[in-house]
């Protein structure tokens, strides 16, 4: 934010971490798209109130600037997962601004679904978002897939609804390894009964 004219450490904002549990004691975390929220941490966190500069660094966050892909196969391996019939979502505790984020690094891909937590109003692990990304896909739980880089939110919140989860750097570490693990899956479900598969893949850009 220097260019802001508010010059901070990592250590300083971490310092104020607590503001972000007081927010949400004052249940602003979905009010409005969540700006109240952010508006609330940055101002506290920095202790800057103007609202100007608190637009410049909402908006910063839905430009490519702000995030980047994580792997480079995500498009190729979207694109086949979608024409083998895998329907795709994209699950993430964040705010309608996701949608911007992924069309400003071109890896929206034709998801059939973004879910994120300020609509939904439910975080992972919360099992409100993981019941509502199948609904809006028609699937069941068990028949979807939930590939996220988070232990408690990702991995454990899914399976508590009877999702399949893969952890990203333990499970699986690239999207090359989400398509090959699929195409088996989908392989072994024709020896029984079809089944529909979703990915759901929580960390397609990163900060």
């Amino acid at each position: 934010m220097s260019n802001l004219g508010a010059d901070l450490d990592s250590e300083y904002l971490l310092s104020d971490y607590p503001v972000i549990e007081q927010c949400v004691l004052l249940n602003c975390r979905y009010v409005n798209d969540g700006r109240p929220f952010w508006q609330y941490i940055v101002s506290s966190s920095t202790g800057c109130w103007d609202s100007q500069y608190f637009e410049e660094l909402y908006n910063y966050y839905t430009t490519e600037k702000a995030c980047h892909l994580c792997d480079p196969d995500a498009e190729k391996v979207f694109k086949n997962l979608r024409n083998a019939g895998v329907k795709l979502a994209v699950l993430s505790n964040f705010d309608t601004r996701l949608r911007s984020v992924l069309r400003a690094l071109e890896c929206d891909y034709g998801f059939d679904v973004v879910a994120v937590s300020a609509e939904v109003e439910a975080e992972k692990p919360n099992p409100t978002i993981f019941i509502k990304a199948c609904e809006l896909l028609g699937v069941k739980p068990e028949d979807a897939v939930h590939v996220g880089d988070d232990r408690r939110n990702d991995m454990w919140g899914a399976r508590d609804v009877g999702c399949n989860a893969w952890l990203w750097g333990s499970d699986v570490n690239s999207f090359k390894e989400v398509s090959l693990t699929t195409s088996l899956l989908l392989l072994a479900s024709k020896l029984h009964e079809p089944h529909a598969f979703l990915i759901c893949i929580s960390v397609c850009a990163r900060l």
